[in-house]
């Protein structure tokens, strides 16, 4: 399994050799989401991988409008990167016009909707033979990683340990609850959730917008010969947000260094992706429907007025029609209705599925409150 890591100034590269990485990402501030090595710092990096046996690579993984990806292409082509090896692509059209400049690319599918095999395979084919890489997402579990590394016959990389990431907006949300005119395009803080007990979220502002990540950080570092397993080539340490010092004990010891680590870690979908599993408790038990007796939903409330009901079910009127209706909250209404009118307003006579009634109103009845006839 080989190694991939991100350049920071303070890094000692022989030391870096030593530990067998194999690659070096440069991450800039200009075409970076998180980088922050400036022109003059790329270019001394550069200098110094001139003669190092080290793949370079070169990021950029900006989503991009027209006007910023205009603004880029200019900015990219004024650099001087021979000295890299392979070029890092999120945005699609980034990843069209590096192919069309004939770069080698690192397909970037960390994050965004590309996960299944079949668009995977469409950048490939669109690569032109480009592609050499590509980072899947660790939204994948192992038996999805095993059947694309099966299926693509390209370098495979995953984040060995890094931070996860949640929410991503181009918007400035840090800067204006603090001193909205600060120079400073880093900030740092932690958000904490007002609907939720879920706290210390870290939250990073730069010039490319507000980013909000999990309190606890990816790390599948000690599976490392399962990924190996299922053929996975390449694993990445984000480095950018821990300190260097802690590398050689992540590569070496990786179940040791676990414990000195910053924050908590979790290995998040990798042994299983349980997400679905939770959609049920998400439901409101309360508003799912009985299919005994069921006639529809409360869809409008006039207090002192009506209340109007969307059929879902068949309805004839009879007299002193009893009702029973259960809110969202679970508080249950028994009423005998004899006065109920159809969307025209005439006295309701029968009714089918999409229809709506309207009956006097009740208290305490809310919409998406279910209605029962009981005779």
């Amino acid at each position: 399994m080989k190694s991939v890591i991100y350049y920071e100034p303070d890094l000692d590269i022989q030391e870096v050799l030593k530990l067998g990485v194999s690659d070096i990402i440069l991450s800039t501030t200009f075409f970076s989401r998180f980088g922050k090595l400036s022109r003059k710092q790329l270019n001394e990096a550069l200098a110094l991988l001139n003669d190092v046996e080290i793949n370079v690579i070169f990021e950029w993984d900006l989503l991009l409008t027209n006007e910023d990806f205009k603004r880029c292409c200019l900015e990219f082509e004024s650099l001087d990167l021979d000295r890299v090896d392979f070029f890092r692509a999120l945005d699609p059209g980034v990843f069209s016009y590096l192919v069309s400049r004939n770069h080698k690319v690192h397909l970037l599918l960390d994050s965004g909707p590309f996960h299944n095999l079949q668009a995977i395979q469409s950048f490939l084919e669109l690569g032109e033979g480009l592609v050499k890489r590509i980072v899947l997402s660790i939204e994948l579990d192992q038996e999805e990683l095993s059947v694309i590394c099966d299926e693509l016959d390209v370098e495979i990389e995953y984040l060995g340990y890094g931070q996860i990431l949640l929410f991503y907006t181009p918007r400035s949300l840090v800067k204006p609850l603090y001193d909205a005119e600060s120079t400073d395009n880093w900030l740092e803080v932690t958000a904490n959730s007002e609907e939720s007990p879920h706290k210390g979220f870290p939250v990073i502002e730069n010039i490319h917008g507000t980013f909000m990540f999990n309190p606890k950080d990816h790390y599948v570092l000690e599976h490392v010969s399962s990924l190996d397993s299922l053929g996975v080539s390449h694993i990445k340490l984000d480095n950018r947000f821990f300190k260097n010092s802690l590398l050689a004990s992540l590569l070496c010891e990786p179940e040791q260094a676990k414990n000195d680590l910053p924050r908590k870690t979790i290995r998040g979908f990798f042994h299983k992706n349980k997400s679905d599993a939770l959609f049920k408790k998400l439901k409101n038990h309360r508003i799912l429907r009985r299919d005994k007796n069921y006639i529809g939903q409360v869809i409008e409330v006039e207090k002192g007025e009506c209340v109007g009901i969307y059929l879902r079910n068949t309805l004839e009127h009879a007299k002193d029609m009893n009702l029973t209706l259960i809110t969202p909250e679970g508080k249950e209404k028994s009423v005998v209705v004899n006065d109920v009118r159809d969307a025209n307003g005439s006295l309701f006579k029968s009714g089918k599925y999409g229809d709506i009634i309207f009956i006097p109103h009740v208290g305490g009845v809310s919409v998406k409150t279910n209605v029962y006839y009981d005779g």
